[in-house]
C-alpha cells in the first residue's frame, strides 16, 4: 500500500457527526395524588434522559399544576426512552414521589453513525431547519399511584451530518462578525469613556472653583454686613452730633455775642461736625466701593454656574450615548 493510500484511510473512516434531539414541554398535571396533611400536593416535575436532566417550577398546594414549561434534550447516539417523575417538594427533606411514567422515543429518530467526540453546541440553534421530526403530545398516566397525570409534548430531530456541517459554518460566520462589531464597538466605547472621564474631571475642577467662589461671597457678605453696621452707627453719631450742633447754635444766639468763649466753643463744635460729615463721606464710598466688588463676584458666580449647566450637558449628553453604545 502506497504512502497516499495511508494517507487517505483514517480520512475516509472517519464517522461523521449526527446529533439526534428532543424537545421537550411538560403542560400541566391532573389529578395527582395528595402528599401533604392538606389534602393537597407541592409538586414539581423532572425529566431523565440518558444522563440528562431538567426540573420545572415547583407549584405549592395544588392536585393540578400548571407547569408550562420546556426544555431541550441533545444526544450523540439515539435515546431509547426518557422518564417523567412527579415530586411532592419538602423543605425539610429530599420530598415524595407522586408518580412517575416513561416514554418511549426511539422511533422519534432516524438511525444514523456514532460520533467518538463530543461538539459543544447550540441544540436551539440546531431545532430550526427542515430535518424529520417525529413525536408525541398527549397525557401520560402516571404509574405506582392510584391517580395522576401529565400532560407533554415531545418532539424528535435528527440532524444529518451536512446539515449539521452547513449550520457549523453558518455559525462560524456569524461569529466572525458579531466579533468585528463587538471589537469595533469597543473601541468607541473605549474613546467614549475617556472622553467622559476628562469631563467629569473637569466638572470636578468647577465644582471646586464654584466652592471657593461661595465662600469668597459669604467672606464679603459678612464683611458687607460689618460695613453697613458700622455706617449706620456713624449716621446715628453724626445724626446726634447735628442735634448737638443746633442746640449750640440756639443757645449761642440766645446769649450775647459778647462772649467769645462761647463763639469759640460753637467753632470748634462746628469743626466738628464738618469732620464728622468727612469720615460719614468716606464711609459711604467704602460701602459703595464693596457693593460694586460684590456685583462683580455675583456675576463671576453667574457665568460659572452657567459653564456648569453646559459640562453637565455635555456630560449627559455623552453618558446617554455611551449607554446606546453598550445597548448595541
Amino acid at each position: 500500500m502506497s504512502a497516499d493510500s495511508e494517507a487517505e484511510t483514517p480520512k475516509n473512516q472517519e464517522t461523521k457527526l449526527e446529533l439526534y434531539l428532543l424537545q421537550i414541554n411538560v403542560y400541566r398535571g391532573e389529578k395527582l395524588a395528595a402528599a401533604d396533611l392538606n389534602g393537597k400536593s407541592d409538586p414539581y416535575c423532572k425529566i431523565i434522559g440518558n444522563k440528562q436532566f431538567f426540573k420545572t417550577k415547583t407549584i405549592e398546594k395544588t392536585l393540578n399544576p400548571e407547569w408550562n414549561e420546556e426544555t431541550q434534550f441533545c444526544f450523540l447516539e439515539p435515546v431509547k426512552d426518557i422518564k417523567f417523575e412527579v415530586w411532592d417538594w419538602d423543605k425539610l427533606t429530599k420530598g415524595d414521589r407522586i408518580g412517575n411514567a416513561t416514554l418511549n422515543v426511539s422511533e422519534f429518530f432516524n438511525p444514523g453513525h456514532k460520533e467518538k467526540k463530543l461538539l459543544n453546541f447550540v441544540c436551539s440553534f440546531l431545532w430550526g431547519g427542515h430535518g424529520k421530526k417525529k413525536g408525541f403530545e398527549g397525557a401520560l398516566q402516571l404509574q405506582d399511584v392510584k391517580t395522576g397525570s401529565i400532560h407533554v409534548k415531545v418532539v424528535g430531530r435528527f440532524i444529518k451530518p451536512s446539515e449539521l456541517e452547513e449550520r457549523i459554518l453558518r455559525l462560524e460566520g456569524v461569529t466572525d462578525k458579531n466579533a468585528a462589531t463587538i471589537l469595533a464597538n469597543k473601541a468607541t466605547i473605549d474613546s467614549k469613556t475617556k472622553e467622559n472621564l476628562d469631563l467629569k474631571n473637569i466638572n470636578s475642577n468647577l465644582v471646586k472653583n464654584k466652592g471657593e467662589l461661595l465662600n469668597t461671597q459669604k467672606r464679603l457678605t459678612g464683611e458687607i454686613n460689618e460695613l453697613a453696621a458700622a455706617n449706620q452707627q456713624l449716621t446715628q453719631e453724626n445724626d446726634q452730633a447735628s442735634a448737638d450742633i443746633e442746640s449750640t447754635r440756639k443757645n449761642i444766639e440766645e446769649k450775647t455775642m459778647s462772649q467769645p468763649m462761647a463763639l469759640l466753643k460753637w467753632i470748634d463744635k462746628k469743626k466738628e461736625l464738618k469732620n464728622n460729615e468727612l469720615e460719614l463721606e468716606q464711609a459711604r464710598q467704602r460701602r459703595s466701593e464693596l457693593e460694586s466688588d460684590n456685583k462683580t463676584r455675583q456675576d463671576d458666580i453667574e457665568a460659572t454656574k452657567n459653564q456648569l449647566k453646559a459640562k453637565q450637558k455635555q456630560i449627559d449628553e455623552l453618558e446617554n450615548e455611551l449607554a446606546k453604545l453598550k445597548g448595541q
